[in-house]
């Protein structure tokens, strides 16, 4: 209420102000009409939502939709929502004005109410990535980082704590299918998420794919982002090299030989935001780089952002190094020419993705239930002959899980070049190089070739997640 009545006596002012002792009678005796706040949400519930209101006219004429009920007294605003009957969301404005007979000022303010038949998402665990089917309602908090863990050894929670305050609004950052088809991206998600008490509410539309939602702040600034995983497809596990392993690649919607929704998503080592594999079909038939295999895929659908994958990093010798930086850029693929880890330029330890094998940090990029593997599973001596041949762009784990692992290509961290789409995938995993803390350990699988080894934590390859 103080808060409220704080609005108020703002507002007056600004409603009833003049300025240098200029003779502004006209412009005062003008109706004029002013806000506290300009959009408001709802749950699928309904509910009530209260708007400071000053007008130097009485009558105040309101318009607003039927499911909305909106009275005014006493400076404010009174909006209440019926419980939302569809199966989506439903927008609408409610528009007031004020006239002395001629002259007549408006106002608007924007209603956002998300579907019934939401499915809270994080209601056991949070995330930076959750999977969702078509056709949904969903929910999940925006208060919380990542799972709310540990942040490995990059100082980032001391500095920039676990907490995400001063959020505002959520925004659809993009939305993308594998071939890059803008009409039918634009149907993953369906409408604009909506940002309210904490919580994130979206839903999807008929299309899977991938799509990244971010919370913001008053200032535009992106304070988190989370990866929204949609497919229909039930995602399983199988036992393979004493771990429990996703059947397919992060971000992948099936896990089928030759198909191109079967590539996943990569990752910058460390990072928990994707990035997005060519988009032309698999075209390749032995260990060739060719041009035509190596398309970007820059679709956003209705999202806001735009694809940079050749940002430059800044020169950063100390954790948390470019991490929050990093964060506020979700789309912007972190390169240089002189350095290889996209963190810091010096040679330290960070353990990203957690150094503990039960340590699950808050910039992994698995969603609930799982996390980054480590080297362990394909890190063996016999791993030349653990492998099937290279069939449809691909290889068959077959000492493994005998799951198919598709050769997606990766991104080249100096320029953010795509490079081998169809002949070569490479697969992260959490542990970093010893004698070179620049390197993540990485599954070289290649049409003509296989061996566990390290590479620039720069370079974007793709993920395979364990079961936690």
């Amino acid at each position: 209420m103080k808060k409220l009545l704080y609005m108020i006596a703002c507002l007056s002012l600004l409603v009833g102000s003049c300025s240098d002792g200029e003779d502004n009678t006209g412009i005062l005796n003008e109706p004029r009409i002013t806000l506290s706040a300009w959009n408001v949400s709802f749950p699928g519930e309904g509910g009530t939502a209260v708007v400071a209101m000053v007008a130097n006219r009485e009558n105040v004429k309101i318009e607003n939709a039927s499911w909305l009920t909106v009275t005014e007294e006493e400076n404010q605003l009174t909006i209440i929502a019926d419980a939302n009957p569809d199966s989506q969301q439903r927008i609408s404005q409610i528009i007031l004005s004020v006239s002395d007979g001629g002259t007549m000022a408006k106002d608007s303010i924007a209603v956002v109410q998300s579907a019934l038949g939401t499915i809270h998402l994080s209601e056991t665990e949070t995330a930076n990535c959750y999977i969702v089917k078509t056709g949904g309602n969903y929910s999940f908090r925006a208060d919380v980082k990542g799972n709310g863990g540990t942040d490995g050894k990059s100082k980032y929670i001391s500095q920039y704590g676990l907490e995400i305050q001063h959020a505002v609004y959520a925004d659809l950052l993009w939305e993308a299918t594998y071939d890059a088809d803008k009409n039918i991206s634009r149907d993953i998600i369906c409408g604009q998420p909506l940002y309210r008490d904490g919580e994130i509410h979206f839903s999807t539309g008929s299309v899977q794919g991938n799509a990244v939602i971010a919370v913001k702040d008053a200032y535009g600034t992106i304070l988190w982002s989370w990866h929204i995983w949609v497919v229909d497809e039930e995602i399983n596990s199988k036992e393979g090299g004493g771990l429990i392993w996703m059947d397919r690649n992060l971000g992948a919607l099936n896990n089928t030989p030759g198909d191109i929704n079967n590539r996943g998503l990569l990752y910058q080592w460390g990072r928990k935001d994707p990035f997005l594999p060519s988009r032309a079909a698999y075209m390749v038939t032995e260990f060739d780089n060719i041009a035509a295999a190596n398309r970007y895929n820059n679709e956003v659908g209705d999202g806001s952002a735009q694809w940079n994958y050749n940002h430059p990093m800044r020169n950063v010798m100390e954790a948390p190094g470019n991490m929050e930086y990093a964060v506020r850029r979700p789309t912007d693929f972190l390169t240089s020419s002189s350095f290889e880890n996209w963190f810091v330029t010096t040679e330290i330890e960070t353990a990203l993705w957690g150094a503990d094998p039960q340590e699950k940090t808050i910039f992994d990029p698995c969603p609930a239930g799982y996390m980054v593997a480590p080297s362990e599973g394909w890190d063996r001596p016999t791993i030349k002959n653990d492998w099937g041949t290279f069939t449809d762009n691909g290889r068959y784990w077959t000492a493994g899980s005998n799951d198919f692992y598709p050769l997606s290509g990766f991104l080249q961290v100096k320029g953010g070049v795509l490079n081998y789409c169809g002949a070569l995938g490479m697969y992260w995993t959490r542990n970093e190089q010893s004698e070179s803390l620049s390197n993540g350990g990485r599954l070289y699988l290649a049409s003509n070739s296989i061996f566990y080894s390290h590479l620039p934590k720069g370079s974007g390859l793709l993920v395979r997640c364990i079961k936690q």
